[in-house]
């Protein structure tokens, strides 16, 4: 198997498991205090805490911020021609290095191996003709 090859099944793999885990894995924690006063009783104080998923807070809308990195990935791969994969894996690169910068701030960064793997993917020779240049 080839680099470009095995670096565009790994920006796939990697986007698809940071999407899998800011849509069901624990992406924001909350805590509430309060005191409880009551005429029979001293007061006291009441916490809580706990967990939750960004689609449990922000909705189905963050199925497109996740889902976007995953299908950029996923272009690559689709393309049977190997000069046209080179392409769209760079144009995806570019694309998804954009998501990167501009969701920078909440889970853009994460997304950036895969974004370096299909810059990987796009730029790195074929095995059969670098063995023909030989």
């Amino acid at each position: 198997m080839s680099v470009r090859r095995v670096a565009g099944w790994f920006a796939l793999a990697w986007a698809a498991a940071v999407a899998a885990y800011f849509l069901l894995g624990p992406a924001y924690r909350w805590a509430t205090s309060a005191i409880h006063v009551s005429a029979e009783q001293a007061p006291t104080r009441v916490e809580a805490t706990g967990t939750a998923t960004l689609l449990a807070v922000n909705g189905p809308r963050a199925l497109i911020a996740l889902l976007l990195p995953v299908l950029l990935t996923a272009l690559p791969l689709l393309a049977r021609r190997p000069a046209t994969r080179r392409r769209l894996a760079g144009a995806a690169a570019v694309l998804l290095g954009v998501f990167v910068l501009l969701g920078a701030a909440s889970v853009g960064l994460f997304y950036l191996p895969a974004a370096l793997a299909l810059v990987l993917a796009a730029v790195a020779s074929d095995g059969a003709s670098t063995r023909a240049a030989v």
